[in-house]
């Protein structure tokens, strides 16, 4: 992929923000998305892993412990990087 193209740098941008509020021992929290959650990660379990890979080395590195709504929007951006990842191929 493209690093110059809109999807990549969504992408990298939610990184940063989530490791700064991992930092800080914040985390979204504010909406109850447990059933999207629990439905992506039956319906998308390869997706899953790649988001909980990378919320494991953050975790991992900060001393944290990503709760389900942060892995939930890792899915969504790791999702759009394979979504357009696949329209390019």
């Amino acid at each position: 992929m493209n690093q110059t193209e809109f999807t990549y740098n969504r992408f990298v941008m939610h990184l940063r923000y989530y490791i700064k509020r991992m930092k800080k021992h914040e985390q979204i929290s504010e909406n109850d998305n447990s059933k999207l959650f629990n439905t992506m990660r039956h319906d998308e379990p390869e997706i899953y892993l790649v988001a909980k890979r990378i919320a494991d080395c953050v975790d991992s590195q900060l001393d944290t412990n990503s709760n389900d709504d942060e892995l939930f929007y890792l899915m969504i951006y790791v999702k759009r990087i394979v979504n357009k990842i696949n329209t390019q191929a």
